[in-house]
């Protein structure tokens, strides 16, 4: 299968769905990936967290969606993150992910909570055979 398309993300997100854990966390994210091959330049990925649980999720192509926080990032790192050649936690600190936000001020253990989000869901990306 191959990366960003709509059989890889509903992959990644049946796999995401069971790593995920009941608890206090409430927050959306986005995913941009920038300068994609094909078509599609931009193609960005929306998780919506509530309680814990990974609540919706969705694909698309072109203007993302409005999050509390976004992660963007261009096609190059994104496989590479997703292919473990590139620390997700890594990938945040040296700012090769640009995180945004749009409640002013981070607060930091939100943005730890984030992170580990992030690791979860990078991870249930890791799909073996797809086409990068």
């Amino acid at each position: 299968m191959k990366f960003l398309s709509e059989e890889w993300f509903d992959n990644t997100i049946e796999r995401a769905k069971d790593r995920f854990k009941p608890g206090k966390l409430n927050l959306t994210f986005c995913e941009v990936c920038t300068g994609c091959p094909g078509e599609n330049e931009t193609v960005w990925m929306f998780y919506d967290v509530q309680g814990g649980v990974l609540a919706d999720a969705k694909l698309g192509y072109g203007e993302a969606p409005s999050a509390d926080f976004r992660g963007i990032a261009a096609y190059a790192d994104h496989v590479r993150i997703c292919k473990g050649e590139l620390d997700p936690k890594r990938a945040v600190m040296d700012k090769v992910v640009s995180i945004e936000n749009n409640q002013g001020k981070v607060n930091p253990l939100k943005l730890v909570k984030l992170i580990d989000m992030y690791m979860t869901i990078t991870d249930a990306k890791r799909i073996s055979g797809t086409e990068f």
